[in-house]
């Protein structure tokens, strides 16, 4: 009995991008993240379809092409806190090509998740006045009663810094900002 040789199938490329992208692209990102974050689960599947990192148990990561439906940027990481997700906010995704810009726009997120703490801010603020005592002892009594163009005085200025920095009152919160284009949060 002579052994036959099966005939090659031609290889799907279509197929074989598919399964690269579905197998071996999260594993790749979910290393490199892994490089950068605490803590980056394994990757997992929204509708068993749609390819999805979750970092620090707060930041999901899609991976290219993975949202369907008119959702996704073409070749485009989309990143999002889990909780605006959970809330519905889908607008918030942030996009990018660059798995380096993922990191950077994930790491910022933290930075702004980050809580301040009351000693911090303390801390900061009896900086600032110190100095504030220094640059008052090298003015002459003229110049802190010349006109700022936004003061009657520079004393104004002075007085409203010392105002802001303490943490007991709440008069400076409805000041608007002086500088143009500058807004307030």
């Amino acid at each position: 009995m002579q052994n036959q040789e099966k005939p090659m199938q031609e290889l799907d490329l279509q197929s074989l991008d598919r399964n690269y992208f579905w197998i071996e692209r999260p594993k790749a990102v979910i290393n490199e993240l892994k490089n950068y974050f605490d803590k980056v689960e394994d990757v997992s599947y929204f509708n068993d379809s749609v390819p999805s990192i979750m970092i620090n148990d707060e930041y999901q990561v899609y991976l290219p092409n993975s949202i369907q439906d008119g959702e996704c940027e073409s070749n485009k990481y989309a990143i999002i806190r889990d909780s605006e997700l959970q809330e519905g906010n889908t607008d918030n995704f942030q996009w990018t090509q660059s798995l380096d810009r993922v990191i950077e726009i994930v790491q910022e997120m933290i930075e702004d998740d980050k809580p301040i703490k009351r000693s911090e801010v303390l801390q900061r603020m009896r900086m600032i006045m110190d100095d504030l005592v220094v640059i008052r002892g090298e003015l002459t009594d003229e110049q802190f009663e010349r006109s700022t163009g936004l003061a009657d005085s520079l004393t104004t200025h002075f007085n409203n810094i010392a105002i802001a920095c303490d943490l007991d009152s709440d008069e400076s919160l409805s000041w608007k900002l002086y500088s143009k284009g500058a807004k307030n949060d």
